[in-house]
């Protein structure tokens, strides 16, 4: 038990170490960004009745459900993009090369390593994703009590739902940037993980918009990724291992 635990300990050491040494600034300002436009374009569609009500009825998403749904799948795509570049940056570029051989050389296993590069970068999307998606409900939320843009009915439910769609598209997000890490890592190229995540977004976007129509899409679409993100990570660990030998 001892043992498990010193072992726990050590990698929220090398994931702290990862993201520490990770130039974090960038995706902070980018993730700001990311937030900024849902704001705006969530306000946008709320309003767009009071600009031409004879399109109103031809809107989907000027419902608070559809709002909520596109902040999250939106979200999704910003997401496991920027996970994707912070992937290739902390992963992608650190295993090719002379970088690849200094790394090699720590005295630390090559799946632990691995391991805590990848929980840094997947962790760090998931998180800055959570946040921000839950900053941009909340503040839109807060103003439509008081002065609504929007012509549905604001209630509890419709903010539970909000909430629990951008969790589901967070998760989906997180396995997406893995899966295109994997598809750069095992390419060698930097590039390729970013268009990776690009279309891989694309079609999730596709499967989780659907939540209006068919509610069970979104978690099957994250039933379907979180497979996929389990056997790429399994496969990055396998890799590292092997570089060792």
């Amino acid at each position: 038990m001892k043992r498990n635990d010193g072992n726990a300990c050590r990698l929220k050491t090398l994931i702290g170490l990862e993201a520490a040494k990770g130039n974090l600034r960038p995706f902070h300002l980018a993730s700001g960004i990311i937030a900024l436009c849902l704001l705006g374009m969530l306000y946008l569609l709320a309003a767009i009745p009071h600009f031409d009500p004879a399109d109103a009825g031809e809107v989907l998403f000027i419902t608070y459900e559809g709002l909520g749904v596109m902040n999250g799948v939106l979200s999704m795509a910003a997401f496991a993009i920027l996970e994707a570049v912070l992937g290739s940056r902390m992963v992608v570029e650190e295993y090719r090369g002379g970088r690849a051989a200094l790394l090699l050389s720590w005295p630390v296993p090559g799946r632990r390593l691995m391991a805590a590069k990848l929980l840094a970068v997947s962790g760090y999307a998931a998180g800055a994703m959570l946040l921000c998606g839950c900053g941009v409900l909340g503040i839109f939320f807060l103003t439509e009590g008081i002065f609504p843009l929007c012509a549905d009915r604001l209630d509890g439910e419709a903010v539970l739902k909000a909430v629990s769609f951008l969790a589901v598209c967070t998760w989906m997000a997180a396995g997406l940037g893995l899966v295109s890490v994997w598809i750069g890592f095992v390419k060698k190229s930097v590039p390729a993980a970013v268009v990776a995540s690009v279309l891989l977004a694309s079609a999730a976007c596709q499967l989780a918009s659907a939540a209006m129509v068919t509610p069970e899409a979104p978690a099957a679409g994250a039933a379907f990724i979180t497979a996929a993100a389990a056997l790429a990570v399994l496969d990055l660990l396998r890799r590292a291992e092997e570089m060792e030998g």
